[in-house]
């Protein structure tokens, strides 16, 4: 009789615990993936950023010029605010043509020149 009984609580055992951890795994493995990928790409950008930080002298940045689309807001006005701020000139590239002289006013001194209207 108690072997029988342990037999069938073993299986029980076993039954729970093959049912239980797959899942567990799953919620455990998902966020950690998420973490990974996330991490990975913040570590690419800072790579990418100490290129261009490293690459360029500062004398020689005065010489460099770099297009920049979408300055009107977000990422495109950032990274343009920033690489002028940085010694380059940054020819801003802006859908609305009232957006460039807040822009300019931002930016570092005469390192965003003004600009003239392009169309295709």
């Amino acid at each position: 009789n108690w072997l029988l009984h342990r037999r069938v609580v073993a299986a029980a055992v076993d039954a729970v615990f093959w049912s239980v951890v797959p899942v567990a795994a799953a919620v455990v493995a998902a966020p950690v993936t998420l973490l990974l990928g996330v991490v990975r790409t913040a570590a690419e950008v800072g790579r990418v950023v100490g290129c261009i930080r490293s690459e360029v002298h500062v004398s020689e940045r005065a010489r460099m010029a770099v297009v920049v689309t979408g300055c009107d807001s977000g990422f495109g006005r950032a990274v343009a605010l920033a690489l002028s701020r940085r010694g380059y000139t940054v020819f801003a590239g802006c859908l609305f043509p009232g957006a460039r002289q807040p822009l300019q006013a931002e930016a570092a001194a005469g390192r965003i020149p003004a600009g003239g209207e392009v169309r295709a």
